[in-house]
């Protein structure tokens, strides 16, 4: 039931501009479809902040593998991005 409910959302958050805008970046996504996972663990999007600011000199992230803890520490470094880039830029 929980399924059937999530999945229309998630096709539709996959069809939204923020992933079409992250599949501007990198020759990986450009056709290749991006999965919902990829995104959800921040390291698509870190990966992203940094071709956007080379400078910033953050921790690196890692891929999650279901790890909340890594999940939160990934999410963390990319709130640093955004905000070190808007701050300095």
């Amino acid at each position: 039931m929980e399924s059937e409910v999530f999945l229309p959302h998630l096709e539709q958050f996959m069809l939204s501009p923020l992933v079409i805008w992250v599949k501007t970046f990198g020759q990986n996504y450009g056709n290749m479809p991006l999965d919902y996972s990829e995104l959800l663990d921040g390291v698509v999007l870190n990966k992203i902040m940094i071709q956007i600011n080379p400078k910033a000199t953050l921790p690196s992230v890692n891929k999650v593998n279901n790890d909340p803890s890594q999940r939160i520490l990934n999410l963390t470094v990319l709130i640093r991005q955004i905000k070190t880039y808007y701050l300095v830029s």
